[in-house]
């Protein structure tokens, strides 16, 4: 599973799908739906679609864990108006943990 993940991912097909994913979670974000609550909900699902088709069920951590380091890793790089925008946007309590 991590194998053919880690080939895909930069495909025009794997870039598709990122987009398409993308577009969904800002029409999330425009609906009103909090940026923790998105966040908690893909990581859950892609876990858990890993795990219902993983014959291993540590080789889902090493693919879900590989997206978390290449988000961050990118997300240093990038136009950071975006992420910007997105926590101006959102009232976040002293407290809270942001994923």
């Amino acid at each position: 599973m991590a194998n053919a993940t880690t080939q895909e991912q930069s495909s025009p097909k794997q870039d598709d799908l990122m987009e398409r994913v993308r577009g969904f979670t800002r029409g999330l974000l425009d609906n009103g739906v909090e940026p923790q609550a998105i966040s908690f909900a893909l990581a859950f699902v892609a876990t858990e679609l890993g795990l219902a088709v993983a014959n291993n069920p540590v080789d889902v951590f090493a693919v879900v864990l590989s997206a978390v380091s290449q988000a961050a890793g990118s997300s240093s790089t990038s136009d950071e108006d975006d992420v910007t925008e997105v926590i101006s946007e959102s009232l976040f309590p002293i407290n809270a943990t942001i994923h």
